[in-house]
C-alpha cells in the first residue's frame, strides 16, 4: 500500500499531491535500531525450544513463525 497526500481546491475537489512507496513493519522497525534479522531469530529459536519441551506442536510452531514473518513484510497502514 502506498501513501497520497490529498488536498482540497478551493471548490472542493480532492486533488493528490504527493505519492510515495509506503513502508512495511520490518522497515519501520529497523528505522528504530532494531535487529529486524535477530528479532527473527530469536522467535525461531523459541518456538523451537516450545516444540523440543512439548508445550506446542510442529504445525503450531510453524504457523507462529510464518505469521511473525508476514507481519514483519506486511504495511503499517491500517487495511480495511
Amino acid at each position: 500500500m502506498d501513501e497520497a497526500h490529498v488536498t482540497l481546491t478551493a471548490k472542493g475537489a480532492a486533488r493528490i499531491s504527493h505519492v510515495s512507496q509506503g513502508d512495511d513493519a520490518q522497515d519501520v522497525i529497523g528505522l528504530f535500531g532494531h535487529d529486524v534479522a535477530g528479532m527473527r531469530e530469536t522467535v525461531e529459536k523459541q518456538v523451537a525450544e516450545a516444540v523440543e519441551k512439548k508445550r506446542i506442536s510442529k504445525a503450531k510452531a510453524k504457523r507462529i513463525v510464518s505469521e511473525y514473518n508476514a507481519a514483519l513484510e506486511d504495511y503499517t497502514y491500517l487495511s480495511f
